[in-house]
């Protein structure tokens, strides 16, 4: 299907030339559209009407019909499931595939009520009889809208559903079996869940292993909690006692967990340690993890360790001190200072003479063995697509050129969801992706234009995590796509990088252009960028945000206009803090009348004084 949307106006684009150096913003303040313009403004968005929206469904034009789910979105708190139904039926799987999403990204302000709940009942339904779906990113999709569909109606889950969700749990493709188990822990108290959680960490792809241990909500908590630290175990939530419940009926398997290949579930299954301080297993894990070959889960370990006294780690701490990595590390001296209770140089000078170990990358990980590795790239040559993609996904974690090498070859594979894969592997492994970020960028290039949009904006997720390598070559990049591509996945995508360069005043333009985007994740992610203390010319257009039909546009705005001063600013905010209709968007707005004083305005001023509009190279 070639679809063709609205795409931002790129007549502002210029690629950008290393060699030159674009004019010092200037300083002035600007001035907002009155009160009363903001009322009756809309920034240029408005919604399509139901009854036009299901004639347009109905066109055989499936570029028109696409865009006509977009423009769905726009309805925000009142979700047309009855047409986001007919959506996910339709013949088109790109059409399939955003319908789901839609309901995936929309279902939790979905409010059950007389008027809907035979609409979630049909669409639910729908759902049950698309989960065949031969398209695999719309299945993905589905399968999660069915969960979150049945999680809106506050009663036990159907049990069509539930049998059906444990089916595709069991799937030949890993993905589905990934997207299946992060939907069943919504339920995690169902014992066919548990079951099936528990079979799923046995897997022998990883993701499904990372899914069975933190599905859905579980793993947004446990995930954030990597970064909050303390901060967030101390929170109420009414998700901790689910997933406390979880790890603690399944302690056997963080052993297995916390030595997995998977960097990123060692890192998170660290963080957890914390909440069993009083079982000594989990303690002897984390003095294990001193030892670990990946440095942020050392300081995982470290922290905790500090904070529950563990004096048994001393020991271990001062063999990792040993080493050249870790010898003057802060974190380091600070976790030995906080269980000895004494000066880093004083507990060195009573353990002079005792023997020293080599600590560091000595813990043991669960890789794949040499002959598991061989079996695997020869299965990159399979004629069956599934064994090339789970061959691939199985690749991800090893350290070996000949992996490498067969990756960047399965990005010409005659599959896309193969060569979707292949970009996975190549940039989840952080080493491997710092090994390899030249020949990425190369590859990148060419598998951007890929007729495949989810292989695209797979291509740009991997050039975000290439950020502070080359940052012209990844504007540059960004901006490209942006001029020739036309799907809104991908254009989000673009617009999520390209924002990272907001101060630069042609980026902020493209920003701005992006405000009057039809789909929402655009105007919300362009909302919540543009840069208006180095640009703040950009104001009026901002303004007009705060009267989106999508409520985080109209917060996202209301948080940006902090960056800005003057009485008609104030006085939209104002507004907004009192009239609309969102609680997140009067509390933003309440927020930024607060910050806009005579004190806040002079800080402004000053940094204005400071903008560079220019990049490093």
């Amino acid at each position: 299907m070639n679809i063709t949307t609205q795409p931002i106006p790129m007549s502002m684009i210029k690629l950008f030339d290393i060699c030159i150096v674009l004019f010092v913003i200037s300083a002035f303040g600007c001035t907002g559209p009155s009160e009363q313009g903001l009322r009756t403004s809309i920034s240029s968005i408005s919604l399509i009407s139901l009854s036009d929206a299901s004639m347009r469904l109905k066109t055989g034009d499936a570029a028109v019909r696409y865009q006509t789910i977009i423009e769905l979105s726009n309805h925000d708190k009142d979700l047309p499931l009855e047409l986001l139904t007919e959506g996910i039926t339709d013949s088109d799987p790109q059409i399939r595939y955003a319908a789901a999403w839609l309901i995936n990204n929309h279902s939790w302000s979905v409010k059950v009520s007389s008027t809907n709940a035979k609409s979630i009942s049909n669409a639910i339904h729908a759902a049950q009889l698309q989960l065949s779906d031969p398209d695999p990113w719309a299945r993905v999709e589905i399968i999660e809208a069915l969960s979150q569909l049945e999680m809106t109606r506050n009663t036990s889950v159907d049990a069509n559903s539930l049998a059906m969700l444990l089916g595709q749990a069991r799937d030949t493709n890993p993905l589905i079996r990934t997207a299946a188990v992060k939907g069943l822990a919504n339920w995690p108290n169902d014992r066919q869940v548990q079951k099936t959680r528990r079979d799923a960490f046995q897997d022998n792809v990883w993701m499904v292993r990372e899914a069975s241990l933190f599905g859905s909500y579980e793993y947004w908590l446990i995930g954030f909690m990597v970064f909050a630290n303390n901060t967030l175990i101390q929170a109420e939530s009414p998700g901790r006692d689910a997933v406390h419940g979880f790890l603690q009926q399944n302690q056997d398997i963080w052993k297995f967990a916390i030595r997995d290949e998977d960097q990123r579930l060692r890192r998170i299954t660290a963080a957890q340690m914390r909440w069993f301080e009083q079982d000594r297993t989990a303690r002897d894990l984390l003095i294990e993890r001193l030892g670990d070959p990946d440095g942020q889960i050392v300081f995982e370990s470290l922290f905790w360790l500090a904070q529950l006294k563990e004096t048994r780690a001393l020991a271990p701490m001062l063999d990792l001190q040993n080493s050249n990595l870790w010898k003057d590390n802060f974190a380091l001296r600070s976790a030995i200072e906080a269980i000895s209770g004494q000066p880093m140089e004083k507990v060195l000078h009573d353990h002079m003479g005792e023997p020293r170990r080599k600590l560091q990358g000595s813990a043991p990980v669960y890789y794949p063995s040499s002959d598991e590795v061989q079996r695997y790239l020869q299965s990159m040559k399979s004629p069956d697509p599934q064994e090339r993609l789970t061959a691939a996904l199985n690749l991800t974690w090893v350290e070996n050129e000949n992996a490498d090498d067969a990756l960047f070859e399965l990005l010409s594979d005659q599959a896309p969801l193969v060569r979707w894969t292949a970009l996975l592997s190549l940039s989840y492994n952080p080493a491997r992706r710092s090994r390899n970020t030249a020949s990425l960028m190369n590859r990148l290039r060419s598998t951007s234009e890929d007729s495949n949009p989810h292989v695209r904006q797979s291509v740009l997720s991997i050039v975000h995590a290439l950020r502070g390598k080359n940052d012209v070559e990844r504007l540059t990049f960004y901006q490209s796509v942006l001029q020739r591509e036309q799907d809104p996945f991908v254009r989000w995508e673009a617009i999520q990088g390209i924002s990272e360069f907001s101060i630069l005043k042609h980026v902020n333009r493209i920003l701005v252009d992006a405000l009057s985007d039809s789909f929402f994740k655009i105007r919300e992610t362009a909302a919540g960028k543009i840069d208006l203390i180095c640009s703040p010319e950009a104001t009026d257009q901002v303004l007009l945000a705060l009267n989106d039909p999508i409520s985080t546009v109209r917060r996202e705005a209301a948080t940006r206009l902090s960056q800005s001063t003057g009485s008609e600013v104030k006085a939209a905010l104002q507004h907004s803090s009192k009239s609309d209709p969102d609680e997140g968007v009067r509390t933003s707005a309440k927020q930024s009348i607060w910050r806009n004083d005579e004190e806040h305005s002079a800080y402004i001023l000053e940094q204005r004084r400071h903008c560079n509009n220019t990049i490093r190279s």
